[in-house]
């Protein structure tokens, strides 16, 4: 065999053992989930494309179909293995058993998750019939979980934990819970939820949303580096607080507004916000370089606060649901950790800056050193925006 051709046979086992990952791991695989609490019952129905269950030989016929009269067991293990392993429910912080499990499969198509009721009209319906000609890869496995529960469900008392993430390169999972009395809520994730509670008291969702926005602004590294601009040049205490109170202001307005939906938001709107909150970093950093006086910076602070209140309504946006119906507290909390982180960053940040400025020959040299390299890094980021903003329109 000549070198070019063994190169050839090379490149192609390489190319067949990829194609093969490739099936293996699904790109994109969406999971539809419906939950009903009762009175001192919970159900919980589950769809998932079969081909996500990997590691499971299924009884296929010679042109791919599902062979049904001998795929029970297969698909029992499946669901075993990938689905029902992978959630846990919680009552009170107990976790509750399956008492009973039913799986089958559902042909493409299909719209029993359409609703609660259509749901279980689905598993009521005798299974598919043996002779039933269906590509496995096409097919869908459902399951339903039954749970007791100690007593009627109230806010607070159930919980879960959803480990599907692993099903696909891309898993997106939407939930349908029904409560007690017929409330129903749609949520959506990443097909990873721990500790998702499905009817959250106030106290709960306080707490998770004060969290949500406390750790944002700490991770947010251009709102911080506005926030040092910001500060950088003012020595006395009153315009500090008059510049990040306006700034606070001002993103309060905004981070309510857009997170009502009173503002529209097409899709192009993110990428916008997220170039103008690079180039205010950029002008705050360019005022301090080049001015000495700086009288109004409470209205550059306020101005800008309002694009950087899009910013956390854009990070708020995909959370807010979790809320279920108790918007206002989510809202008000999670601006609440957003003062609260930035206050955190203000009494760290302000002292060393003044410290550092006292050791340093010239104050207003190191001003400019400081706000010559922020700007440098803000630059960047604007024109990587800027570049993504473009191609929503070219």
């Amino acid at each position: 065999m000549s070198l070019r051709r063994a190169i050839a046979v090379c490149l192609l086992f390489v190319a067949g053992i990829g194609a093969a990952w490739a099936h293996e791991l699904p790109t994109r695989v969406n999971i539809g989930m419906i939950i009903a609490a009762d009175d001192r019952s919970l159900e919980l129905m589950l769809r998932a494309p079969l081909e996500a269950m990997r590691d499971v030989d299924f009884p296929i016929s010679p042109e791919g179909y599902l062979v049904l009269d001998e795929a029970q067991k297969y698909l029992e293990e499946a669901a075993g293995l990938w689905l029902v392993d992978n959630l846990e429910l919680r009552e009170r912080g107990l976790a509750r058993q399956p008492e009973r499990i039913e799986v089958r499969v559902a042909l493409p198509g299909d719209r029993a998750f359409t609703s609660l009721a259509a749901a279980r009209r689905h598993f009521a319906e005798p299974p598919l019939p043996d002779d039933t000609r269906i590509f496995w890869r096409q097919a869908a496995l459902d399951l339903r979980l039954q749970y007791a529960l100690d007593d009627t469900p109230q806010s607070g008392d159930l919980s879960l934990d959803a480990r599907l993430r692993h099903l696909g390169e891309s898993t997106r999972v939407e939930l349908l819970f029904v409560s007690p009395d017929g409330n129903e809520q749609v949520l959506a994730f990443d097909g990873e939820a721990r500790g998702l509670a499905l009817m959250p008291s106030p106290w709960q969702v306080a707490g998770d949303f004060l969290r949500e926005g406390f750790l944002h602004i700490l991770g947010g590294i251009d709102h911080l580096l506005f926030l040092l601009c910001l500060i950088l040049p003012l020595r006395e205490l009153w315009p500090v607080v008059k510049a990040v109170t306006a700034f606070t202001v001002a993103h309060s307005i905004t981070l309510g507004a857009a997170a009502l939906g009173w503002i529209p938001t097409p899709l192009w709107f993110a990428s916008a916000v997220e170039a103008v909150i690079a180039l205010s970093i950029v002008v705050l950093a360019l005022e301090n370089i080049l001015r000495s006086r700086f009288s109004q910076r409470w209205a550059t602070a306020f101005v800008f606060g309002l694009f950087h209140g899009f910013g956390f309504a854009s990070a708020l946006a995909d959370t807010l649901q979790f809320a279920q119906g108790q918007l206002l507290m989510g809202l008000a909390t999670f601006n609440l950790g957003v003062e609260l982180g930035q206050l955190l960053v203000l009494a760290v940040a302000l002292p060393i800056v003044v410290l550092l400025l006292r050791r340093v020959p010239s104050e207003r040299i190191a001003i400019i050193v400081f706000s010559t390299l922020i700007a440098h890094t803000a630059w960047h980021w604007m024109s990587e925006r800027l570049d993504t903003l473009q191609g929503y329109f070219f």
